[in-house]
């Protein structure tokens, strides 16, 4: 069961659906083969829990309308994305959207945490497999500004990144976009774990 504050304060519940295929929602924007940018003159990353929980909300209102199979079910419009693809670039540049696709990567690393059983599939949402026989090394699928860019990788987007995530405390970091991207991370995952095993 999952079940988010901003659910709590509505009264509503999130329960697992076992026909759940991971990410469906999120082939168009996370399952592209162009790797996105965030560039250094965008706004830093601004929203707070309220922003991600009503998102998950959204979403999850989405996912359980009809309560068909998943494969059946009309694409959700998560907004749209304004990219910048350069020509013989390899990545695209984000120009409006991300917000809320750092915080669909928050999620899905949230989620890989706490579904080890479906983690592989999930990461192939965070990260493009490297091909070594063509030269081509494993790349994540969405970079953010130069300053947050690091911090993002090591803890949200590396398969182990929130353990070490709960250990860093919040006034210590160098500013609001990586303490967003932590209490956004912390706060899906305390959320999400007390459902599972309370």
């Amino acid at each position: 069961m999952l079940r988010t504050s901003a659910a709590r304060r509505k009264g509503r519940t999130y329960e697992h659906r076992p026909d759940c295929r991971q990410g469906i929602l999120l082939q168009g924007h996370l399952r592209q083969k162009l790797p996105f940018f965030i560039p250094r003159y965008q706004r830093p990353y601004a929203w707070t829990t309220e922003h991600t929980e009503e998102l998950l909300d959204d979403l999850w209102s989405a996912f359980t309308a009809d309560g068909g199979a998943v494969e059946d079910m009309d694409p959700y419009f998560l907004g749209s994305i304004v990219l910048i693809k350069k020509e013989h670039h390899p990545r695209a540049e984000v120009i409006d959207g991300q917000q809320r696709l750092t915080t669909l990567t928050i999620l899905l690393s949230v989620f890989r945490h706490l579904l080890p059983h479906s983690a592989d599939a999930i990461s192939d949402y965070l990260r493009q497999k490297g091909k070594p026989l063509e030269g081509l090394r494993d790349e994540f699928r969405l970079t953010l500004r130069p300053q947050d860019a690091g911090f993002f990788e090591k803890h949200i987007q590396r398969e182990s990144g929130l353990v070490e995530l709960e250990k860093i405390n919040a006034p210590a970091l160098p500013n609001d976009a990586q303490r967003n991207i932590r209490g956004n991370a912390l706060s899906a995952y305390r959320v999400d774990s007390e459902s599972h095993h309370g």
